[in-house]
């Protein structure tokens, strides 16, 4: 993966026999569902990051004059 891709797809397992500490209980099955909803969010919290980011650069390069313009990119340059 490259420094400017976005995070690869994974897929995520839950269910009692993922539970470290609970193995073959309803609790271990409800405490592994919470674990993964969890990364779920999280995941989705640094792609937003990262679109926001991504975002403010291009209005960055368009407010200086990239994009086509002779004026200068987001890091000074023509």
């Amino acid at each position: 993966m490259t420094k400017n891709s976005f995070p690869c797809v994974r897929l995520l397992f839950a269910g009692e026999a993922t539970s470290p500490t609970a193995f073959g209980t309803l609790h271990g099955a409800r405490l592994s569902g919470v674990r993964e909803a969890d990364r779920v969010l999280d995941r989705m919290e640094a792609v937003e990051r990262m679109a926001r980011e991504i975002g403010r650069i291009a209005v960055v390069h368009e407010v200086n004059g990239g994009g086509g313009g002779g004026g200068q990119n987001q890091f000074g340059f023509k």
